[in-house]
């Protein structure tokens, strides 16, 4: 495989020289494969194992491989749904798991309008909502009894490309295995998963190739622990059979005789599920292993080393292929110029994000008291990282697998464990020589010059897609030339000092010209309180005393909260928190109500009390919860919470402790 700085040659002139472009008059067919938690470079052909993949391997050798290619967000539905729309996912109604704004275009919808049969097969409870994406097939993960089994992947893709072709129609197929994802082949928790399935009639394939603990490639950016070196062992075992699926999908390509007139894109969904990779903002979370092939048009073979691509690019690109106009919005840009061999300004740099709420119990409903922003500029093999979330004492939870983490504090590895939980403010990384971050330069003087151009070229990027999270407390950042005590660390999501509690004095009915809430008064606004409110979607302010927390009837957010945290309680001691709320017209959701958590070891508690499930105008009630600090807290939060739409109110918020 020849490897270049630039790709300067192309080999499709014969085949286009009546269009002079890589668009062709007949529409060509596309097909995306996606494989789940794959890191960048476990394929042989990015520098992993040379018999791992063997499949994947394979089709670089008939395309395109990018050396710098990153998705946009490290988490499952994130990375996905920004594949599909093109945008950043604070541009298009989502930061989490939440689905995409009913504005906002997705192209398998533009697909649709352009006679194609689209299908999905795995992942697809991961594209929201369903019926946005117009799928005239689709399975999810239970649909398709676990989609462990590659034969199972051939099967649904060569039917579905008869279908197609039984429709005289061009064919999207998003084919996603649901490998090398959690549990991984021949782990403990596999036991119970694959039963669950093999009950609905699925089979669980054997990989083809299977390792030990004692073949586990050295990942660099863990320590070599007995657990780390298990768990990707097992890992390794399950990226065989994702392989195993790519090739499956690829045969059925063949047996129908399209590979010659289908535009192949192959990529990673995130980094490996382990900590310091998926779920976050270093290369080993966003950099992805993509593939593009497309027979006659783009050179196989070739690579793409210096460019960077970003997952939103990707919906431009395929647009622009088929000659069709990019949605007005559209964060990404096409990098059709690249697969056809040219140059292409603004690619020396991309930004990766990551806003992440804690998943709660029962599923992926953010909880909003636990931000985690960051963001990070690649350029030119150098990585500067903002951590917005870094306090020194508020703790990086997400994907942190305990086993993994434990075993690394029991056994010394303290300052590398460290670093993962807390980070710091700010950290730059030198990614040409040092992929796995484990050298951060953001404290060397002769960085400076470079570490401020760079956090201005951030600054600019947050303007000019509106990344209003951050950009109040960035800009002041770039202003001081680093973070200070004065930088106003959080402002509209995260509270860097720990808030004072509120007053500690019984509760009583008082007349509406005298709400008053001491230590946290709302008449002198929200200063004390930490507001998740999205910009023209919600509204919390104060209220002649009170606090109203507002929602209108088609806001696509029916969340709103108001949070004190780092109140410091003694674990044992018996707490009493109490309010007072009312609604007006509250419809769709589960009403206004106040909530506690507590904070130390492990998943935070939670308890709730108030007007639940409520509908309708209802005057002031006193709302209470009394119960023990359970063991082992550090902190605990204060949330005065509304989720559904109206208007609801609260006053005299007292916490007190006997």
């Amino acid at each position: 495989m020849k490897k270049m700085k630039k790709i300067t040659t192309f080999v499709a002139a014969g085949l286009l020289s009546a269009l002079g472009a890589l668009a062709a008059t007949t529409q060509p067919n596309i097909l995306l494969i996606t494989v789940d938690d794959m890191n960048f470079d476990t394929p042989g052909c990015f520098g992993g194992p040379k018999d791992l993949t063997p499949n994947i391997d394979k089709l670089a050798t008939q395309g395109m491989r990018f050396e710098r290619a990153h998705v946009t967000l490290a988490i499952c539905q994130a990375s996905r749904q920004s594949i599909m729309t093109g945008r950043y996912p604070h541009n298009a109604g989502f930061r989490w798991f939440e689905p995409v704004s009913a504005d906002t275009p997705v192209l398998p919808e533009i697909l649709k309008e352009q006679g194609y049969l689209n299908a999905c097969f795995g992942k697809s409870n991961h594209l929201q909502p369903k019926e946005r994406y117009q799928w005239d097939e689709s399975f999810n993960q239970y649909e398709l009894r676990g989609g462990r089994n590659p034969a199972h992947y051939r099967e649904l893709c060569k039917a579905f490309i008869q279908r197609a072709d039984s429709a005289g129609k061009p064919f999207f197929l998003m084919a996603n295995s649901h490998d090398p994802h959690r549990p991984f082949h021949g782990a403990d928790d596999e036991v119970p998963y694959k039963a669950n399935f093999e009950k609905l009639g699925g089979t669980f394939a054997t990989p083809s190739l299977v390792y030990s603990a004692d073949e586990a490639i050295d990942v660099g950016f863990l320590p070599p622990t007995p657990e780390v070196k298990k768990q990707v062992a097992q890992y390794m075992s399950t990226c065989s059979r994702a392989d195993d699926t790519v090739g499956e999908i690829l045969r059925a390509l063949d047996e129908t005789g399209h590979r010659d007139d289908t535009l192949i894109i192959f990529l990673s969904d995130n980094g490996s599920p382990f900590p310091f990779a998926k779920g976050n903002v270093y290369v080993n979370g966003t950099r992805t292993p993509l593939i593009v092939s497309w027979p006659g048009r783009v050179e196989p073979g070739t690579v793409e080393a210096d460019d960077y691509v970003n997952g939103i690019d990707l919906m431009p690109t395929v647009l622009e292929t088929l000659g069709l106009p990019i949605p007005e919005g559209t964060d990404g840009r096409s990098f059709l110029p690249l697969l056809e061999g040219k140059e292409q300004d603004g690619r020396d740099s991309t930004v990766t994000v990551f806003y992440n709420v804690y998943p709660v119990a029962g599923g992926h409903r953010p909880d909003l008291s636990r931000w985690h922003q960051m963001r990070c500029l690649h350029q030119n093999g150098t990585a500067y990282i903002y951590n917005g979330w870094s306090d020194g004492e508020m703790q990086f939870g997400p994907l942190g697998i305990p086993e993994i983490l434990n075993e690394m504090k029991q056994l010394g590895h303290t300052e590398r464990h460290d670093m993962f939980r807390f980070r710091c403010s700010e950290e730059l990384y030198r990614t040409s020589t040092d992929p796995d971050a484990l050298n951060n330069l953001v404290d060397h003087p002769e960085r400076k010059s470079q570490i401020q151009q760079m956090r201005k070229e951030l600054f600019a990027w947050m303007e000019a897609v509106n990344d209003t999270d951050l950009l109040p407390e960035f800009k002041v950042v770039v202003r001081d030339g680093g973070v200070t005590e004065q930088t106003p660390r959080g402002k509209g999501y995260l509270k860097a000092k720990a808030a004072e509690p509120v007053a500690t004095k019984p509760v009583a009915e008082k007349p509406a010209e005298n709400n008053r809430v001491a230590n946290g008064d709302f008449s002198d606004g929200l200063k004390r309180w930490n507001v998740y409110a999205q910009k023209a979607q919600l509204d919390a302010q104060p209220e002649n005393g009170t606090c109203r927390l507002s929602v209108p009837k088609d806001s696509p957010v029916k969340f709103c909260r108001l949070q004190q945290k780092g109140i410091k309680l003694t674990q044992g001691t018996t707490f009493e928190l109490t309010a007072r709320v009312k609604g007006e017209n509250l419809a769709g959701g589960k009403g206004a109500y106040l909530s506690i958590g507590f904070f130390g070891e492990g998943q935070p508690k939670y308890q709730n009390s108030g007007v639940r499930n409520a509908a309708g105008t209802f005057a002031w009630k006193n709302v209470r919860i009394r119960g023990k600090v359970p063991a082992a807290t550090k902190s605990a939060t204060v949330m005065l919470m509304f989720n559904g739409t109206g208007t609801a109110w609260f006053d005299d918020v007292q916490l007190s402790v006997e």
